[in-house]
């Protein structure tokens, strides 16, 4: 299913009464990243039960017209600085994927919290690693840092992609 082009994404911030929404976001989510697996928890409604008011935490939904099309999770790095930011999960619903609504709600997340983000991949997401690396050349013409960092227990790591990205 391809969305009218006149369809742009919108993002607006989740409150309370968003959490059912979320929560079926987030079921196809986690049972989407269910592939990758590789011990991490995945998010549940608990969580966002206890971040969705909280200043350092951003619960963005993602809407294309009158439905839900995804969600954004992203939380302050530090209170020292405001502009510093985690981007810990991002999803398209499947039939909204490969039509640059990630791309589009990237770029406007970016353009209304510009600062430092940071962002995390599993090296077997082959998927995700090809959106963020067109995705974040795209907004900053090619002005990143990819790094490799091994997470987590020192005895068991999990080894991510880290992204540093400046918007």
């Amino acid at each position: 299913m391809l969305v009218p082009s006149s369809q742009e994404p919108i993002l607006f911030k989740a409150n309370i009464s968003d959490l059912p929404l979320l929560e079926l976001l987030v079921k196809a989510y986690n049972k989407a990243l269910s592939e990758y697996d590789d011990g991490t928890p995945p998010k549940d409604i608990e969580y966002l039960r206890a971040n969705i008011a909280r200043n350092d935490h951003l619960i963005l939904v993602v809407k294309l017209g009158n439905k839900a099309a995804g969600f954004i999770l992203a939380k302050r790095i530090s209170d020292s600085s405001p502009s510093a930011w985690l981007l810990s999960e991002i999803f398209v619903v499947e039939k909204f994927q490969r039509q640059k609504i990630g791309l589009k709600i990237v770029t406007q997340l970016w353009n209304q919290y510009p600062g430092c983000w940071k962002l995390y991949v599993r090296p077997n997401n082959i998927k995700a690693l090809n959106f963020w690396r067109k995705t974040i050349s795209f907004y900053t013409n090619n002005n990143f840092d990819e790094t490799v960092q091994n997470l987590g227990n020192p005895f068991k790591p999990k080894k991510r992609i880290v992204f540093d990205v400046n918007t």
